[in-house]
């Protein structure tokens, strides 16, 4: 069986953006999404729309693993973090653990309990749900949801036609001539 990638497959409309600043615009939208997930996760909260704040860790593993800092930051070693990252696609981007990584994604599906194995492994140890990548159904936050579409509309050029349009008729000929102006961008 194929391991499953802990990913989310964001579409983004590209409409009215360039071709030549298309790229440019999804590695923007990438960095942003991948700075908010840390954030949200240095609060210990989700950044995905309907998911609650990560469980506070118990006293014992905070003080043995994290310091006695008890936030719940994914951050032990960091590897998990760090495995986290998008990849420019056709579509938009993949964002999650993108690289095919069996340890990090094993740890990234406990934490989002993607698949039926880690939702079974977690009932078993009580091991909370920690989701920081929207699962297919989900999105992100509508505060990021907004911020990808203003770095979208950074992007994207005016949806009226750049260039000048006249119509010039002779009725006493009977003859109708539009112009337009070609470098305008048809």
């Amino acid at each position: 069986m194929a391991q499953r990638l802990i990913l989310k497959k964001l579409k983004l409309d590209m409409k009215n953006i360039p071709l030549a600043e298309r790229n440019e615009a999804k590695t923007a939208i990438g960095e942003y999404i991948l700075n908010e997930t840390l954030r949200h996760l240095e609060k210990g909260k989700s950044p995905v729309q309907g998911e609650p704040s990560f469980k506070i860790l118990q006293k014992k593993y905070a003080k043995e693993e994290k310091q006695g800092n008890r936030t719940p930051n994914l951050n032990l070693e960091g590897d998990l973090r760090e495995a986290t990252d998008f990849k420019i696609k056709p579509y938009g981007l993949d964002f999650g653990v993108v690289n095919r990584n069996k340890k990090e994604n094993d740890k990234a599906d406990g934490h989002n309990q993607f698949s039926s194995k880690a939702i079974a492994w977690a009932r078993k140890i009580k091991f909370p749900k920690r989701r920081y990548v929207p699962d297919a159904k989900q999105e992100y936050t509508p505060k990021i949801q907004k911020g990808i579409e203003t770095i979208l509309k950074q992007y994207r050029v005016s949806e009226e036609p750049v260039g000048v349009r006249e119509d010039f008729s002779n009725e006493d000929e009977g003859v109708g001539i539009t112009i337009t102006d070609v470098l305008g961008g048809l």
